[in-house]
């Protein structure tokens, strides 16, 4: 792997920068706290994304930015294939900072992934197990490309089983002591097996005792079937033969039932027809006597004819007659009510348009009066022009009166300044009494005057304030018949439309009297005509229909009574038919009913024939139901016998297959405990070993290059803790110098480094290193051995961050860092 490019935006002091990486040994210099280490968490979050323990959000996010990205551009080289790739991870702000999707580009193949996907192809392209996936900490890569300054020296100053914990993981040995403690815990998995399985199976014996008694009462049980089954089926037999006898027996009284029912039937028809006989005999003589009573009304009835008039034509003349006199009768009243309401109506509104028109004479004195209030009126314009010009003069006589009595401040002012100095403010000569006596003269006449010019300003102010009190009063008096103005506009307008309402009224009241005269003139036509003599008229023609109406009835009253006539001999006749029809009906009847009491009294014992036979068809179906019942529980006792014998022998098969499991578990817990377990510790112990001789080794050659010290000398003991051997006696690394400590922990980073990458071969980042600081408390001796070690190394590329100048003598390519207004830069 080859680092090439690093694109930050918005990461710690950055905002937007690009910066290179060459091949061969490159060198990361600035000041500290230029930003040289925020490069290298860069290029680690861009491969695996952020971590909770090493990598966060906000440690990366640059303050007050709410988004962030890192690019990151190089080459991994797969045997002889050599592949380009891009990441880019993106950071977002929200109640927290997260990392976002980002993409990978593999030889120009974009694929957008999230940052776990993200974390999952960079773990493949370097090689690195799928299982770090899930850590928080990509081991593999801190402990060979990119220890952190801090932690670079943790590792020697750690408690040993933490330090050897730490080792486990990075050569992935500690899967053998995960393997031991699963393994325990696969013991005790089994051995709870084993007692459960104990417990299943301690009853085995009793079980098989179970079977055996369940089998001999299933074949008790058989036995009684073989006794039953012949039982039940003669007894079924019985019962067939009997109930087909009940059958034969049951038709028979059917029959029976019918003749019994025909009997009834005939003997209710035979009396319906004796007493039709007899009701059609009694009607016949009542026919008899109302024929002959009507042949003698007919021939009595007489007819009397009234003279020859066309109905029709009087019925007509008499509708027209009375209708005419309704109308009469109608109109009167309506007439009548007419000129009532038109009376009503002329008498209101000739009493309207009387107050109208005393309302209407004041007219003219409303008009007068409101033409001598808007000429007084006029009048406030000039008051208010007059006020003001008295409110000004008032003002001014106050201004006036305040300069006068600000007049006499000063005058007394200078009268009691006069009399307290010797020399004069101004020329500094001496000022005498008598110059002094002079000026108070002066002053107080002064003061006299401003006094009279007061006291008449005074008078003056009282005359004018009466004044304007006096004008205010008139402007009040004239705003009064200014409203009174306003009222008095309304009621003239108001009788303005009194007068033409008052005209609309008069033409009214004209019409209704037009109206009314009118009315009066119908009504006198209607009172000449005289409704008694029509009324008269009526009468006699209503007199002649009501004996043509006579006359039509009693041809009416004799047709019905022939018809009656007709009508009766006619029922007589058909009566007399029936009466035949009858007594034939009630012979062949009684000859029916005599036949169906003989065949009825040959039935006389089959009822109890049937009722013993049925008492024996019940018993014997009792019988067969005692058996069936009998037969049916004993053939369930024997289903659930043979259900229990199954369940039991299953019990019994799974408590031998339990036998069986406790053998084996106690087989494999033996196997894990004598032999599983010390074969993982023995494979453990094995590969430490050679771990520890390969990385002792190179311990001791990386510190014997960087010291060349006789008397000083460094080796591993078998905890991989580095003992210090100095003038011959051993010392622990708390008591060396800053350089010497540093010395060590470099050889320590070195001797890991190229451990692990011959340890775990498919690991893709053999080719490049990063130091950061390495060389803090170095001597200049030792600083000169650091280009030894690079070119010992041979490492396509080393990216070494260092402040110190030395370093930049043989570094073949150096980007410097600078920091202006918290931004780092890459500097040209």
């Amino acid at each position: 792997m080859f680092l090439k490019k690093l694109k930050l935006h918005n990461i710690r002091s950055y905002k937007d920068e690009e910066i290179n990486f060459p091949k061969g040994i490159v060198l990361l210099s600035g000041d500290i706290g230029s930003g040289k280490t925020t490069l290298l968490l860069a290029v680690e979050f861009a491969l695996f994304g952020l971590s909770r323990k090493t990598i966060t959000g906000d440690l990366l996010l640059r303050h007050g930015k709410h988004e962030g990205s890192v690019e990151l551009h190089f080459s991994i080289k797969k045997g002889n294939t050599e592949s380009n790739v891009i990441i880019k991870r993106n950071l977002r702000r929200a109640n927290q900072v997260k990392q976002e999707s980002g993409y990978i580009i593999v030889d120009n193949l974009k694929t957008e992934c999230t940052p776990v996907e993200l974390k999952t192809r960079v773990l493949n392209l370097l090689g690195y197990p799928q299982e770090m996936i899930t850590k928080a900490t990509d081991i593999i890569y801190r402990y060979t490309v990119y220890t952190p300054q801090e932690q670079m020296k943790q590792i020697l100053f750690e408690n040993v089983n933490v330090r050897l914990d730490t080792l486990r993981k990075v050569f992935d040995i500690d899967k053998y002591k995960r393997i031991n403690h699963n393994s325990y815990h696969i013991q005790k998995s089994l051995k709870n097996r084993k007692a459960i399985l104990i417990g299943k199976s301690s009853d085995l014996e009793e079980k098989k005792k179970q079977y055996e008694e369940v089998i001999q009462q299933k074949s008790v049980h058989q036995e009684k079937i073989k006794q039953l089954l012949p039982e039940l089926e003669k007894t079924t037999a019985e019962l067939k033969n009997k109930t087909d006898e009940l059958l034969k027996i049951e038709q028979q009284i059917k029959e029976f039932h019918e003749l019994k029912n025909q009997f009834a039937i005939n003997e209710v028809k035979h009396k319906n027809y004796i007493q039709q006989k007899q009701d059609n005999e009694d009607k016949s003589t009542r026919l008899l006597n109302q024929i002959k009573s009507l042949e003698t009304e007919i021939a009595e009835f007489k007819i009397i004819k009234p003279e020859e008039v066309n109905k029709s034509i009087l019925e007509k003349a008499l509708k027209e007659e009375e209708d005419l006199l309704e109308i009469i009768k109608s109109d009167k009243i309506h007439l009548t009510k007419e000129i009532e309401f038109n009376n009503s109506k002329i008498e209101q509104l000739s009493s309207e348009i009387k107050e109208k028109r005393e309302a209407a004479k004041d007219i003219v004195k409303k008009k007068q009066e409101m033409e001598s209030i808007e000429k007084e009126i006029e009048k406030k314009s000039i008051l208010m022009n007059e006020l003001k010009s008295m409110e000004k003069a008032i003002h001014e006589l106050n201004l006036k009166i305040k300069e006068n009595e600000i007049g006499i401040d000063k005058a007394n002012k200078l009268k009691n300044d006069i009399v307290d100095i010797d020399k004069c403010p101004l020329c500094l000569q001496n000022i005498g009494s008598n110059h002094k006596d002079e000026i108070v003269i002066t002053e107080n006449q002064t003061i006299k005057d401003f006094n009279k010019e007061i006291t008449e300003m005074e008078v003056e102010r009282k005359e004018r304030v009466k004044e304007i009190e006096d004008k205010n009063n008139l402007i009040e008096q004239l705003r009064e018949k200014e409203k009174l103005i306003e009222k008095l506009k309304a009621e003239f307008k108001n009788i303005q439309e009194q007068n033409q309402e008052l005209s609309k009224k008069q033409a009214i009241l004209e019409e209704l009297v037009k109206i009314r005269n009118q009315l009066n003139e119908k009504k006198a036509d209607l009172e000449n005509k005289d409704p008694r003599l029509l009324q008269d008229k009526i009468n006699q023609r209503k007199e002649i229909l009501t004996k043509i109406n006579e006359y039509e009835n009693r041809i009416k009253q004799k047709e019905l009574m022939e018809k009656s006539y007709q009508e009766k001999s006619q029922e007589l006749q058909n009566i007399k038919e029936s009466l035949t029809k009858f007594s034939e009906d009630i012979q062949t009847t009684k000859s029916l009913i005599e036949d169906l009491e003989k065949k009825i009294t040959a039935f006389a014992e089959i009822e109890d024939k049937n009722s013993l036979l049925k008492q024996e068809v019940v018993s014997q179906q009792k019988k067969e139901k005692e058996l069936e019942l009998n037969l049916s529980l004993t053939k369930k006792q024997i289903e659930n016998l043979e259900q229990r014998s199954l369940q039991i022998s299953d019990e019994i098969k799974n408590k031998e297959q339990a036998k069986l499991k406790i053998d084996d578990i106690d087989k494999l817990v033996s196997w894990i405990d004598n032999f599983f377990s010390n074969l993982m510790n023995t494979m453990e112990r094995h590969i430490m070993i050679k771990l520890y001789h390969e990385f002792n080794e190179l311990f001791i050659n990386w510190f014997d290059m960087l010291m060349e010290d006789e008397n000083l000398s460094a080796r591993l003991n078998e905890d991989f803790s580095p003992i210090i051997i100095q003038n011959g006696y051993e010392t622990s690394v708390e008591n060396l110098s800053g350089g010497e400590r540093s010395a060590v922990a470099l050889a320590y980073r070195l001797a890991l480094n190229k451990v692990i990458n011959s340890f775990i071969t498919t690991i893709n980042t053999k080719e490049i290193i990063v130091l950061d600081e390495p060389t803090d408390g170095f001597s200049q001796e030792q600083l000169d051995k650091i280009k030894d070690v690079l070119d010992e190394l041979n490492i396509a590329q080393v990216i070494i961050v260092s402040h110190e100048s030395k370093i930049e003598s043989f570094a073949e390519h150096i980007v410097r860092i600078g920091k202006t207004e918290h931004t780092s830069r890459v500097l040209a």
